[in-house]
């Protein structure tokens, strides 16, 4: 007759590795550093580019867009600015420093 002692079963699969982050995810702030939010204008066509406003925030964007069934674009700002190592010159980009943008859709 087997014997009734409960054996652990043993283990034999690898170690997982520890999970990885998604290479095209970055944290929420980093994401939201240098963007700015516009809103289309009503009824443009697919594919062009045609702003109506900026908004100080995504959200805040979303709705305009919801609001007047048009479209949002996320647009990140940069200025080229050109490096010198020794006798190699390239050209970099660096976000451009922050303004002050302030919400234009709760003013009464």
């Amino acid at each position: 007759m087997p014997s009734t002692d409960s054996v652990a079963p043993t283990r034999t699969d690898a170690v997982s590795a520890p999970a990885r982050r998604r290479g095209g995810r970055r944290s929420k702030r980093m994401a939201s550093e240098g963007i700015r939010y516009f809103v289309a204008k009503p009824g443009a066509k697919h594919g062009t580019l045609a702003l109506e406003e900026e908004l100080a925030s995504e959200p805040e964007a979303l709705v305009a867009a919801f609001k007047s069934d048009s479209r949002v674009f996320a647009v990140m700002e940069y200025m080229v600015v050109q490096k010198i190592d020794g006798n190699s010159v390239s050209l970099v980009k660096e976000p451009a420093p922050p303004t002050q943008r302030v919400s234009t859709t709760n003013a009464s």
